[in-house]
């Protein structure tokens, strides 16, 4: 088995640590939520009032696939027996 790192950079405010935030653990959202979901309340929370949810949505999208998470974008966050879904990714 080989083991992966993926750097996430990226300039000032462009949301690398709301990407993280959720797959940490450290998030405002329910650990009822899906990655998916976290990303997007994460979105839609933001006051930029000129973007529209369904574009905020295709945004949190692109995410997805661009950190290649797209296998863990409709796990849970947290089970409390398991904890952060960031624990139990595999190498």
């Amino acid at each position: 088995m080989t083991a992966q790192m993926t750097a996430l950079m990226d300039v000032y405010g462009a949301r690398k640590t709301t990407i993280l935030n959720p797959l940490t653990g450290r998030n405002i959202n329910l650990p009822t939520h899906v990655v998916r979901e976290a990303q997007q309340i994460t979105a839609r929370l933001r006051r930029i009032i000129h973007i529209s949810d369904i574009k905020k949505d295709a945004y949190v999208e692109n995410e997805i696939e661009m950190l290649e998470i797209e296998e863990i974008a409709d796990a849970l966050i947290s089970v409390s027996d398991l904890g952060s879904i960031a624990s139990n990714l595999k190498a």
